[in-house]
């Protein structure tokens, strides 16, 4: 099993790389996760532990996928060189399906389907194409018979699924790609559908469209368009003095006085007698004027408006005389 291969395995690269003298060292104290149970048919539930399914695990034509073979290795392409190497999933190893005839698919994204005739697509921009038993690369301008690939799906239901078993059966030759047991190198040599001919087709789940989050509203320009409010009028503005809004500036005892005018009641016996009782407001209104003394002014306009105070030397209470001005020799 895989688990007495690694235990028993040496290597001189050091104790990370011997189970037995990390063990020895107390490396592998903590406690090791229990395995799910599996009945040994199906998939196996550590798959879902280790590499989670992505959101959408249907395969469709245009999605980024891993080739991984029963080695444990995924399908690389290098140059024109098509091989198994790598445990790793990398840009070498990402391929794309594609659909021999691209204008048949249109807009809408279709799942791959048992018996659908598919074309792999490299990083390198090039197809995978058989060429004999050899597998390897060809240009899209170039023939594209040998680079399409008829999928057979390994599993219950015709849609190609995220962890699949597929094998690969070329058009041209009719043979179905392999991976040899002690070689990393893909070829197409035999009809069978084996374990060596099988694929597990993984979904790069970086590759998955994420969905686009709704634009933001753009607050600055909703304040600019929409119109102001005016703010709305209270019903104490109605109870508001009448001489308020044309004596607003002035002083607060005129104000009392004009509202003592305002509602005293105006004398009824004749003109004369009007004129002269609003003639003696005007005097009882100028005399409470003139009573009232001006307010102090504030201290720093006193400052701005006094001059400076001479220097006094301490002591004697008189102005310190001018500095003596220097002799420049002779009289």
């Amino acid at each position: 099993s895989h688990g007495w291969f690694f235990w028993t395995w040496q290597d001189a690269a050091g104790i990370e790389w011997d189970f037995q003298q990390s063990h020895d060292e107390g490396s592998l104290r903590e406690m090791p996760q229990r395995l799910p149970s599996w009945s040994g048919s199906g998939e196996d539930p550590l798959e879902e532990i280790l590499n989670p399914s992505p959101s959408e695990p249907d395969v469709c034509f245009g999605d980024h996928v891993f080739l991984r073979s029963f080695r444990g290795t995924y399908l690389d392409v290098e140059g024109t060189t098509v091989r198994a190497r790598w445990a790793n999933r990398g840009a070498w190893q990402r391929v794309q399906i594609c659909h021999p005839h691209a204008c048949a698919v249109g807009d809408k994204r279709r799942t791959v389907n048992n018996g659908d005739v598919v074309r792999v697509l490299a990083h390198t921009g090039n197809f995978l194409a058989v060429n004999g038993e050899e597998l390897s690369t060809c240009a899209p301008n170039e023939s594209l018979a040998i680079a399409e690939f008829i999928v057979h799906v390994k599993r219950t239901g015709s849609g190609l699924r995220h962890r699949s078993a597929v094998f690969l059966q070329s058009r041209v030759t009719e043979c179905v790609l392999d991976c040899n047991l002690g070689d990393d190198t893909v070829r197409a040599r035999w009809k069978d559908f084996g374990e060596w001919q099988g694929f597990a087709v993984e979904k790069d789940v970086g590759k998955e469209v994420a969905p686009q989050p709704k634009p933001m509203l753009n607050l600055e320009a909703l304040f600019k368009a929409a119109p102001k409010e005016q703010p709305a009028q209270s019903n104490n503005l109605q109870m508001k003095r009448p001489f308020a809004d044309a004596n607003e500036n002035q002083e607060p005892k005129t104000r009392r006085v004009q509202r003592c005018q305002a509602s005293s009641p105006a004398p009824r016996r004749g003109k004369a007698a009007s004129s002269s009782a609003s003639a003696q407001m005007n005097r009882a209104a100028d005399e409470v004027l003139l009573s009232t003394p001006p307010p102090a002014p504030a201290k720093w306009a006193q400052d701005l408006s006094s001059p400076p105070k001479p220097r006094r030397l301490s002591g004697f209470g008189l102005a310190a005389p001018p500095p003596p001005m220097p002799e420049f020799g002779g009289k």
